[in-house]
């Protein structure tokens, strides 16, 4: 998805009051896997909408605190035509324990079809990721995958499943702004990071 959210909250978000399923969501598929040190992610996930139109939600980093669970503060630094430095920081919980995490990446754009990003600063010693906007059907797949290799510890029980399970819940709230952004468009804050004149 960053993602289609900052990396390392899909690595460490573990709460157990919110490992479940929400409705509706066993169409996302996802796939996690360890090569070493490194978290390796693939998501496939179809969008009832235009790829412009997630590409609005997919883009706002500005208020993407906004919608995605965990994070607690997010800006967008512009770099150049289409590539911006994202900054973002939060906290996620494991059983009782806030565990903070910190993220900067270099993200170029490739407008309504696709996001790449890498891991410069921050909880990820090293990191890529790429989203690509597929239209499909009068709506949009969206492909992400990642690789990432943390820069702390794990904590303890942290399996695999867990990560899948919190990936598809942030996966899920950005499909969930979508729609409440279609659904009422004139309310919601919009960044609008299409092509550059």
């Amino acid at each position: 998805m960053r993602k289609l959210t900052p990396l390392l909250f899909t690595l460490l978000a573990a709460s157990w009051a919110a490992l479940g399923q929400q409705p509706g969501d066993s169409d996302i598929r996802v796939a996690v896997s360890r090569s070493g040190s490194a978290i390796n992610i693939h998501v496939e996930m179809h969008v009832d909408a235009r790829p412009s139109q997630v590409w609005q939600v997919l883009t706002d980093y500005d208020h993407m605190a906004q919608f995605s669970p965990g994070l607690e503060k997010s800006r967008a630094v512009p770099l150049g035509p289409n590539r911006l430095r994202v900054e973002q920081s939060g906290a996620v919980r494991f059983a009782f324990f806030p565990i903070p995490y910190q993220s900067v990446r270099e993200v170029d754009l490739d407008p309504y079809r696709e996001v790449r990003s890498r891991a410069v600063a921050g909880t990820i010693r090293s990191g890529t990721a790429v989203t690509r906007l597929i239209e499909r059907d009068g709506g949009t797949d969206i492909d992400y995958t990642s690789t990432s290799v943390p820069a702390v510890r794990l904590p303890f029980g942290l399996g695999m499943g867990m990560v899948a399970d919190r990936t598809r819940d942030q996966f899920a709230h950005l499909r969930a702004e979508i729609y409440r952004r279609m659904r009422a468009p004139q309310s919601a804050p919009v960044t609008d990071t299409g092509p550059s004149r």
